[in-house]
């Protein structure tokens, strides 16, 4: 077996392991934003680490609106855009 030949159940399995820890993530965001009575760790922008390298992307309400216009767009990108199931291509 080569490295790139990976089994479905590895993928789904990962893809579990993924969506598992998103989960926690968000999970671990919720309870400090109720801790430190701030909103602003549901940031798009913060949550990707983005003000690491952009310091004032996450600063002020514009910056909010567009975080919330981004996650919407991604949201409905992967509404309109994803494959039903059946209709995938199948591979060798």
């Amino acid at each position: 077996m080569s490295f790139w030949n990976v089994s479905k159940r590895t993928i789904k399995t990962a893809g579990s392991v993924i969506f598992l820890t998103a989960l926690i993530h968000i999970a671990v965001m919720t309870f400090n934003a109720i801790y430190l009575n701030d909103l602003k760790v549901f940031n798009y922008f913060r949550v990707l680490s983005l003000d690491v390298y952009f310091p004032k992307i996450t600063k002020g309400y514009l910056s909010d609106l567009i975080s919330l216009l981004v996650m919407a767009l991604l949201f409905l990108v992967f509404w309109f855009f994803k494959r039903e199931k059946g209709t995938n291509l199948k591979t060798k």
